[in-house]
């Protein structure tokens, strides 16, 4: 009898929301076969076969399967170094998906004494989450923005590097880390000078050079003013003081995202349809953020072959702040979701 095709999209899902915690509310928690099925309008036969399907591919770690011919056209396409493309199933499995195959990538690029920055974001915290303590000797961790806001702090700068440095501490590995509340985020609100003028964030500066970095992981977030886990989010509507008793201000601050043309951000640096940094052009942001590595500092970093600047983003909310970075070539390595990249290879 011939052994029964699967879709291989919907095992993939399945896999993910059963084997991976998922939000529910405010918090994460495993989920059962039956709230799978519900989330996924299937009966619990069928999740529970899908799920016993991917137990062929879920050993100790769980690796997507790639798909190389995509991956091949993006590089060809947008001069990237490399780039990987993975079928995720569902948008809501983009963060942790992606974050393995970012890990995987960590593991397998990365050498003995390497220089590794980190921004910030749920993605890369799933990639932390799944590294694993491989032989990689005197390692130099640094991170690439300073500002959070407390509701995100478990996936902050300073907290991706503290548990990337855990997995290698006792192989000597080196680390730098500061975490600053955001200035508008304070009471009474404060500039952006407060910052400036702390010794950590000089350190940071000095240790985020062409000489000191080899391999750079960013996330890309996007101008979605209801995200409730987007650092940059809190600090644009507290900057621009939207409050429930002022919803005129937020008209204001959607009209100046649509003047400008912004499209995403990076690093707490919100940039337009070409990926150039606005963030000068934003009164109301001027001493808000206090910029550890700037937007052109990422694509002139970008531009040196012998860097791996890697955006780790997918899902259908992000394309095209992933299509405006790659025009601002603020990244050489991709690794994204199959949608994503079929999108962005239709564009002309």
């Amino acid at each position: 009898m011939p052994r029964r095709e699967y879709d291989k999209e919907r095992v993939l899902q399945c896999a993910f929301l059963y084997f991976f915690p998922q939000r529910v509310g405010d918090n994460y928690r495993y989920l059962s076969q039956e709230e799978i099925a519900e989330r996924l309008g299937m009966n619990q036969a069928m999740v529970s076969r899908y799920i016993g399907r991917a137990r062929s591919f879920i050993k100790i770690s769980f690796e997507v399967p790639p798909e190389e011919e995509l991956a091949k056209r993006l590089c060809y396409k947008y001069d990237l170094f490399d780039a990987k493309v993975h079928k995720i199933g569902g948008d809501e499995s983009a963060p942790g998906i992606l974050g393995i195959s970012a890990a995987q990538y960590f593991e397998k690029e990365c050498r003995s004494g390497y220089g590794v920055g980190l921004s910030c974001g749920h993605t890369l915290l799933s990639m932390v989450q799944a590294v694993k303590p491989v032989e990689l000797p005197n390692l130099k961790i640094t991170q690439l923005s300073v500002e959070f806001d407390p509701h995100s702090i478990h996936q902050a700068p300073a907290t991706l590097v503290g548990l990337l440095h855990a997995k290698f501490r006792e192989q000597n590995s080196d680390v730098f880390g500061a975490s600053f509340l955001s200035p508008c985020l304070t009471e009474p609100v404060q500039t952006g000078d407060i910052h400036e003028k702390q010794p950590e964030i000089e350190e940071l500066r000095r240790r985020i050079s062409p000489e000191a970095l080899n391999l750079l992981f960013v996330g890309i977030g996007v101008m979605d003013m209801n995200d409730r886990d987007s650092s940059f989010v809190a600090i644009i509507k507290k900057a621009f003081g939207v409050t429930p008793e002022k919803p005129d201000r937020l008209t204001y601050l959607a009209s100046e995202i649509s003047r400008l043309r912004l499209v995403g951000e990076i690093n707490n640096q919100p940039y337009d349809e070409n990926g150039v940094s606005q963030l000068s052009f934003m009164s109301e942001l001027r001493g808000k953020i206090v910029p550890i590595m700037s937007l052109l500092q990422l694509k002139e970093f970008a531009e040196k072959r012998h860097i791996r600047v890697v955006a780790v983003a997918g899902g259908a909310a992000k394309r095209q702040a992933i299509k405006a970075a790659l025009r601002g070539r603020l990244f050489n390595v991709l690794i994204t979701d199959a949608k994503t990249a079929e999108f962005l290879l239709a564009d002309k």
